[in-house]
């Protein structure tokens, strides 16, 4: 499976497919109210993906060359990926218990998307979410358990990741009630629920950075250069902006990673400022065309990492 398959974020588009809606799964009478219509069949489904707002990615394949196949891969961030072999998941069953908690809107104290990936490569065109954060959690331990190699390619470990950057955030009374300061700093990303997100570098190997990465989808990513955003003022403004607990309006994730190790989650809900952000780092970025071939800036034309609100629609 290649790597930029589980490049953080949440893919809910294929680009140059056809995103025309599936039919529908039959699933529990409980999850009728709230099961979106368009999550392909069983027979129909290729690969499943879950991403949650931490930056970890959970990919199970159920094929590979034509032949039926369940292993994957489990992933934090854009560098650090571990495999998992085949029959760590009964795929029935997961695809039954994921289509019965699907529901179309964020909300939780914990933003996590899933991706139905058709055979034919054609998706949902809407996003869609799930709000069980203990189910969540025990599909990515059940996967990092059962990953034979831990040691990723940067030389961390996938378990001891998990431990420092859990994949779902602690419960809203554990996190802290105050931000670090800025000079203990290495790096802050935001998460949108569009399946944008921003990673940017305080620090890179001790020293000064400012630089970042602006990624959307699975494969579709470009370089944010250093001096794009005066990073103390950014910094500052997010904090301000933020609240400890997530509601159906803070759909915007803040994590902050200091002093090596420990990390926040916080959650806001300012679109506005939000729309800047992008808007910034994707005008500065270079016109090149990423894995999809097209380049950021066509991408969020066509897929805007904030909505346009109602009153501008």
């Amino acid at each position: 499976m290649e790597k930029n398959i589980l490049l953080l974020c949440a893919a809910f588009a294929v680009f140059g497919c056809d995103n025309t809606p599936t039919n529908p799964a039959t699933v529990p009478s409980s999850a009728q109210d709230t099961q979106p219509a368009a999550i392909p069949t069983f027979e129909d489904v290729d690969q499943i993906l879950v991403f949650t707002s931490n930056i970890w990615s959970l990919s199970i394949r159920f094929n590979k060359s034509g032949v039926t196949d369940d292993s994957g891969q489990v992933g934090f961030s854009s560098s650090d990926f571990a495999n998992f072999p085949s029959g760590t998941f009964d795929l029935k069953k997961l695809y039954t218990d994921l289509s019965a908690r699907c529901v179309p809107k964020a909300t939780g104290s914990a933003i996590i998307m899933v991706e139905f990936r058709r055979k034919d490569r054609k998706i949902s065109p809407m996003p869609l979410y799930l709000t069980d954060s203990e189910y969540v959690r025990g599909l990515f331990k059940t996967a990092i358990d059962a990953a034979e190699k831990k040691e990723t390619i940067t030389g961390n470990k996938i378990d001891e990741l998990a431990q420092t950057h859990p994949p779902i955030p602690p419960p809203p009374e554990s996190q802290p009630t105050t931000f670090p300061a800025f000079e203990d700093v290495e790096r802050f990303f935001i998460t949108a629920s569009t399946a944008w997100y921003l990673d940017i570098r305080i620090k890179k190997f001790g020293e000064n950075d400012g630089s970042g990465q602006i990624v959307y989808g699975s494969s579709d990513c470009a370089t944010v250069p250093a001096g794009t955003f005066d990073l103390r003022k950014l910094y500052d403004d997010l904090s301000a902006r933020c609240v400890p607990k997530a509601s159906d309006t803070t759909i915007y994730y803040f994590g902050i990673t200091y002093k090596g190790k420990k990390q926040s989650p916080w959650y806001f809900s300012d679109s506005d400022y939000v729309r800047w952000i992008f808007k910034t780092a994707i005008d500065a970025t270079a016109k090149m065309k990423t894995g999809s071939g097209k380049t950021i800036e066509e991408l969020a034309e066509k897929y805007p990492p904030v909505p346009p609100s109602k009153e501008k629609k």
